[in-house]
């Protein structure tokens, strides 16, 4: 402005034509699509809740359990005589459920599509563990205000100590009482016999039987079902799937382990063991010792002495042993009830001690516990029908609210659902947009056509 050289001179027309012309699109904004505007803030508040991983907690969905259950085992549903006990608790609501791993629920259309029967196979063997159920049950946050067990309450089903739950429990009676007659060994004797052991077990206990008789193919023993016995093997006749082994005497290695007060003891015995072994065709060996020995081939360890024992001192030996402490039994020789391979002596062998000590029947329970059957046990618990009484077979009930070992709500998270509505949202603004732009460009193109026709 205050510099005085001439500029360059510009020709215009007319100043009205200018002001005709001036642009008035600033001052005069208006608001258009509306629509695509909400649309592009829509995708804005979607980024942002992304951004912010937006959830919701929410009551978790739990399966409805009914408040009464029926436990029992599967032989039970075809049990003519269980059934209907089971068929009117089911009516009554209760859910009937397996004693099985996962204890599946069986349905009522299931449950009538089991025939019934009223031979049951009793005999088979059963190894569940009822304390593992109910903690299992009592664990659960939905579990049933009370349980009912329709199944043998075997004492061999309870493993360990009486827990302490917050579940009430009630079993149910049986509607026959179980009772189990088995072969629990056969031991081939001299002169052709055999020498049978015999379980008889009913819910008061288990007792076994020894019955020395003549081999044939037929064996009757009073008050018992018939035994057959072919190719090595015996079973009763009525149970012919239930077959036990022959077995033949084995040659036994015995590690007498005695002090000084034992010496004749010592000597006695190492002399019946002995005659049994002959009797019965098999080497007996007999390792008469002051020291224990440790590295030698033992499979049966006696041990004479004097003062209090200490069992675990002859754990490293393993095999099945016999230990001298004086008892006031009858016998010569009990079974450790805690231990399966220990036994004890409860008399002494010196006859100016304990003139029994010549008499036949040492020699009787020698036989036995020398060639007993280790495998015996086992088949012994498997036919065990002992019970428990109501209360033992219950546990322990503990009065407190029950807490819930699983979490009530669960989070739900809307991240997916926004990814989509995003990409949705998106394509969808794009198009719109698109179309808008179109529309300009042709109302454009349509006005210039105009001004130029005019």
């Amino acid at each position: 402005m205050w510099s005085r050289k001439s500029g360059k001179t510009v020709k215009v027309g007319s100043v009205q034509w200018m002001i005709a012309a001036e642009n008035t699109r600033l001052s005069s904004i208006r608001f258009n699509e509306a629509g695509l505007y909400l649309l592009r803030s829509g995708l804005v508040l979607v980024a942002v809740f992304i951004l912010l991983d937006v959830s919701q907690q929410q009551p978790k969905k739990v399966a409805h359990l009914s408040t009464q259950w029926l436990l029992t085992e599967e032989a039970m549903l075809r049990d003519a005589m269980a059934r209907p006990a089971i068929d009117s608790l089911q009516q009554k609501g209760y859910a009937i459920h397996l004693l099985k791993p996962g204890m599946p629920k069986v349905l009522p259309t299931q449950l009538t599509a089991i025939k019934t029967s009223l031979s049951t196979n009793s005999a088979k063997a059963n190894n569940v563990d009822y304390w593992s159920f109910l903690r299992e049950i009592d664990a659960r946050a939905n579990a049933p205000e009370k349980v009912w067990i329709l199944a043998p309450n075997a004492a061999r089903n309870f493993a360990g100590n009486r827990p302490k739950l917050n579940l009430k429990v009630q079993w149910l009676p049986l509607p026959i009482e179980r009772k189990q007659v088995f072969l629990a060994d056969a031991l081939q004797l001299p002169n052709d016999s055999l020498w049978l052991s015999i379980g008889r077990s009913t819910k008061e206990g288990t007792r076994l039987l020894k019955e020395k008789v003549k081999r044939q193919p037929s064996i009757q023993i009073r008050d018992l079902p018939l035994i057959k016995a072919q190719n090595q093997q015996v079973s009763f006749a009525t149970a012919p799937q239930n077959i036990v082994p022959i077995r033949s005497p084995k040659a036994q290695n015995v590690q007498l382990l005695y002090d000084q007060d034992f010496a004749v003891d010592r000597q006695y015995l190492a002399a019946a063991l002995q005659a049994v072994g002959e009797y019965m065709g098999a080497e007996v060996k007999v390792y008469a010792t002051k020291k224990l020995d440790a590295t030698r081939k033992t499979d049966w360890l006696v041990v004479l002495k004097k003062g209090k024992l200490v069992a675990k001192d002859y754990e490293k030996i393993k095999a099945r042993q016999l230990f001298y402490q004086a008892k006031n039994v009858p016998q010569w020789i009990v079974n450790d009830s805690s231990q399966a391979q220990r036994h004890w002596l409860c008399q002494r062998l010196n006859p100016e001690l304990n003139p029994q000590a010549l008499e036949a029947g040492l020699l009787g329970e020698l036989t036995q516990l020398l060639f007993a059957n280790p495998a015996a046990a086992a088949r012994v618990r498997q036919f065990d029908q002992r019970q428990l009484n109501s209360a033992q077979a219950v546990p322990q009930t503990i009065a407190q609210q029950r807490q819930p070992t699983t979490p009530t709500t669960e989070t739900r998270s809307f991240r997916g659902w926004l990814w989509w509505a995003l990409v949705a949202g998106v394509l969808i603004e794009r198009m719109l947009a698109n179309r808008g732009n179109g529309n300009r460009m042709l109302a454009k193109n349509q006005q210039k056509s105009l001004e130029n026709t005019q």
